[in-house]
């Protein structure tokens, strides 16, 4: 791909193509209010969460088998587990009327499809820390609506371990909707080898792992789903480059995880908001993120530090996201002060884009990623950078807007607020920087630097061309 315009199409082509195979219309980005575009999160999240708990409700189905026939009591008092246990091998759909329902043990969900829980209105405790809540090993066709998925006492920041609230391990046809989790030792949901998999209309709140994670997955999305109060990423895709894990998505034709989207989530307080390792085919867009302790979004290749890696990342979009508070140097979460000053690495910018080290460290790694777009996002008050974009060949950089960045002086990987460095094939045209911070930390807006293509119609702060760049028009200051 030789022009912009051509990759322009691509782009298009690559958000048309993905939702057609994910069979999900792509929703709006979310409304935005208050100054500099701020999410007014009060009252919006507790109403939401009261619906979990409210409805009973359950759809037209032929057969319908309750917890309660199989002897769950529901009562917040009786030892549930393997009354539900017994339950869940029922070819039919799973309902918990209204209560709270304790569980022991973890509940496992072996080899069986069509799967379906109702839990809307009911409540589930676990009560041990040690134990997956639930585990889904090689089932097809499952589907979770509704519940509140809490633990008997709430994990503290200093606990995380890999004992996740929801486990799928080799699964495939996933939905998982309209759930609350409150409250997990390790990961909310954690989707290991998965195809064809859908988490939306989800909260989650108070993991000490990721909220959401998957790993060597195609056809993944992340939809509309709410988290907050997350020690690691709140939602995450990755492929680490290990061939021997890849053999169920290799089989459908795909060489690496991908196809997949992240849209129009809420992300407060938390690590980082969106990471993805070697993906390709992946569109991130209307995303809301605010106060994280470091990126906003990241999406990267990794140091060659695992075995047989081969996963590059390619094929990106990266669209109409908001970011603010990113880049924090520190920020409680979970009742502990998470701290964060490496500036040279995950908190070099709120959206970052490039190949890092073993210890996320940038200019360490040199494998290339390909055919990046990033298109009308927004940084607000990033305490480093707002956007940092490397070794890519194929990047196009439009219509995004940097306000109030560099709030933080953390010498000497801040100055600039939007840095392109070693990218070929350049397309970048109509950004704006807005600094009125007083005193400014930036030594300028833009730095471009080893880096071939096209630029114009950047605005605000000055830019600075390095040597070594041959993007036309050259403007030098």
């Amino acid at each position: 791909m030789n022009s912009g315009t051509n990759r322009k199409d691509f782009c298009k082509q690559l958000a048309l193509s993905s939702l057609a195979v994910i069979g999900h219309s792509m929703p709006k980005p979310p409304a935005a209010h208050g100054s500099d575009n701020q999410i007014n999160w009060a009252g919006s999240v507790s109403l939401a969460e009261q619906s979990f708990v409210r409805s009973n409700s359950i759809p037209n189905q032929n057969l319908v088998i309750s917890v309660k026939d199989y002897g769950a009591k529901g009562d917040g008092i009786t030892d549930d587990t393997e009354h539900i246990q017994l339950a869940m091998q029922s070819n039919a759909l799973i309902f918990f009327p209204s209560g709270n329902y304790l569980v022991s043990k973890t509940i496992y969900l072996q080899s069986l499809k069509n799967v379906h829980i109702w839990a809307t209105g009911a409540i589930l405790t676990n009560t041990t820390l040690t134990k997956h809540f639930f585990q889904i090993d090689q089932c097809e066709f499952v589907t979770i609506t509704g519940g509140k998925y809490t633990r008997s006492g709430v994990p503290s920041a200093s606990w995380p371990t890999d004992r996740h609230c929801f486990y799928f391990l080799n699964c495939m046809d996933v939905v998982v909707q309209n759930i609350f989790i409150d409250g997990s030792p390790g990961m909310g949901i954690c989707i290991a080898n998965g195809i064809n998999v859908k988490i939306v209309d989800n909260i989650i709140k108070n993991t000490t792992r990721d909220g959401v994670y998957s790993h060597y997955s195609v056809n993944v999305l992340y939809s509309g789903n709410y988290l907050e109060n997350i020690t690691d990423d709140a939602l995450s895709m990755h492929d680490y480059g290990f061939n021997a894990a890849k053999h169920r998505i290799q089989a459908l034709g795909y060489s690496q995880a991908g196809n997949s989207i992240i849209a129009n989530n809420r992300i407060k307080n938390t690590m980082r908001g969106i990471a993805s390792i070697g993906l390709q085919s992946l569109i991130i867009t209307g995303n809301v993120i605010e106060h994280v302790v470091n990126c906003g979004i990241e999406v990267f290749n990794t140091l060659e530090s695992f075995e047989g890696p081969d996963a590059q990342v390619q094929d990106v979009v990266i669209s109409d996201n908001l970011v603010s508070y990113a880049c924090l140097k520190s920020h409680k979460i979970l009742g502990k002060l998470q701290g964060d000053n490496n500036q040279g690495g995950a908190g070099k910018a709120a959206i970052t884009v490039g190949s890092f080290g073993a210890d996320y460290q940038y200019e360490v790694e040199n494998k290339r990623l390909s055919n990046i777009s990033l298109t009308g996002n927004m940084v607000n008050h990033s305490a480093a950078d707002a956007y940092f974009l490397n070794n890519i060949d194929g990047l196009v950089f439009n219509n995004n807007t940097a306000r109030n960045c560099n709030t933080s002086p953390f010498p000497p990987y801040t100055g600039y607020i939007v840095e392109c460095w070693s990218c070929t094939d350049l397309c970048g045209f109509n950004n704006n920087v807005i600094d009125s911070n007083s005193p400014s930390n930036a030594i300028a807006g833009y730095r471009v630097r080893n880096t071939t293509g096209s630029i114009g119609g950047w605005m605000g702060s000055k830019y600075v061309v390095y040597p070594g760049s041959t993007t036309t028009p050259k403007v030098l200051y």
